[in-house]
């Protein structure tokens, strides 16, 4: 994240509301088994609390998500639209929650 935007995320992550929701979206997508990565930082930065739910997530200077898919279980067949829409679709709810 450029500075701005890794300042806003973290508040975010911090926030009451928002961050029990960020909470919500990265246990679910978890146990779909998307792995979540970026983190950076060895520490919680200065000023936020190291001991918060989502400290971990303080420690990130950029953000994504990936997962290990066997491509040929329906990657090369017909039903390849449903597939790609089931494996992209659990990520809506983190889009939506990134650009607030």
């Amino acid at each position: 994240f450029e500075k701005s935007l890794r300042e806003k995320f973290r508040r975010a992550v911090v926030h009451p509301k928002q961050g029990q929701e960020f909470s919500k979206i990265i246990s679910k997508l978890k146990k779909a088994g998307f792995q979540i990565e970026g983190k950076a930082l060895k520490k919680t930065p200065p000023g936020f609390d190291p001991d918060h739910p989502n400290a971990e997530y303080l420690q990130y200077n950029g953000f994504y998500v990936s997962k290990e898919i066997d491509p040929h279980s329906a990657f090369f067949t017909s039903k390849n639209d449903v597939w790609m829409t089931g494996l992209f679709l659990p990520l809506k709810d983190l889009y939506e929650w990134m650009k607030k």
